[in-house]
């Protein structure tokens, strides 16, 4: 008996050993953890010289207005960058290189599931000088193959929404304005691009929100989650990227704080006199 004990201590501390390792190595790569966040955007580009060479090892820092918190990477050989994941909203990007001036973009817009391609341009001269640009590049996506459209929630919260005794607002129900989605079965997700019904796949932040027996159903947001709530929603016409399923898909972005108060008031009214 002593033996054995003996051996079962001994089991279970090598199990607490391996678990404490376990555990230590998650703690010391909170980066990983990070990457595996879906549902937001990308920042992507090559940097180069107004000559067209690609400048390696420059610094590329995306900071969020709302926020200011920055995200930075530094370029490949090949004068690569890509920077994610970024919540969706406006950015400032900063690229520093030796030899080259600094360079200040302002009012970039990184929308959730998309990919921003950035390519900056750099003037030869000292760091300490600085190219501010103010006005939005061109938008123009060279960096994806996706189809598909944002829908911001100061455009469709203005739209009139539809409202019964036993259904609230429902933030699903303008998926139906975006070229290409045609109306689903029994008032779920739009079919898209002629696939059929029920094929969709739908998104809140990123993470799968379905039933476990019926993809495309909208209930889960349709039913939960307030309209005000949803600072914007995407949605893929297309076939989506590899880390999305269905023939087509969805997803919902919640607003998150930022650095300034901000609230709203609603009022909603409900009276036979404004029927037309």
């Amino acid at each position: 008996m002593p033996q054995q004990a003996s051996r079962l201590l001994r089991a279970t501390s090598m199990q607490l050993i391996a678990l404490g390792l376990l555990v230590l190595l998650n703690c010391s790569h909170p980066g990983r953890v990070q990457a595996q966040t879906a549902g937001e955007g990308t920042i992507t580009g090559t940097v180069t010289d107004t000559t067209g060479a690609v400048i390696r090892d420059a610094s590329v820092t995306a900071t969020d207005v709302a926020t200011n918190i920055s995200a930075t990477r530094t370029t490949t050989k090949d004068g690569l960058y890509s920077i994610a994941p970024l919540e969706p909203g406006l950015y400032t990007v900063t690229v520093e290189a030796k030899g080259f001036k600094t360079l200040k973009q302002e009012n970039l817009d990184v929308v959730g599931l998309g990919v921003l391609g950035f390519n900056p341009v750099m003037t030869i001269g000292a760091t300490t000088e600085t190219v501010d640009v103010t006005a939005a590049p061109p938008v123009l996506d060279t960096d994806s193959a996706t189809l598909g459209a944002v829908i911001e929630n100061s455009a469709y919260s203005n739209l009139p929404l539809q409202a019964s005794a036993t259904q609230e607002r429902d933030p699903t129900a303008f998926a139906l304005l975006v070229q290409g989605a045609m109306p689903g079965t029994d008032g779920r997700l739009p079919s898209l691009s002629g696939t059929p019904g029920h094929q969709a796949s739908l998104y809140l932040d990123g993470v799968p929100s379905e039933t476990l027996n019926q993809q495309g159903d909208n209930r889960t947001v349709a039913l939960n989650v307030d309209v005000d709530s949803v600072d914007q929603f995407q949605v893929i016409t297309s076939v989506p990227p590899a880390e999305y399923m269905g023939a087509g898909a969805e997803n919902f972005t919640m607003k998150s704080g930022t650095l300034q108060y901000h609230g709203g008031v609603l009022d909603l009214i409900r009276n036979t006199a404004f029927d037309t």
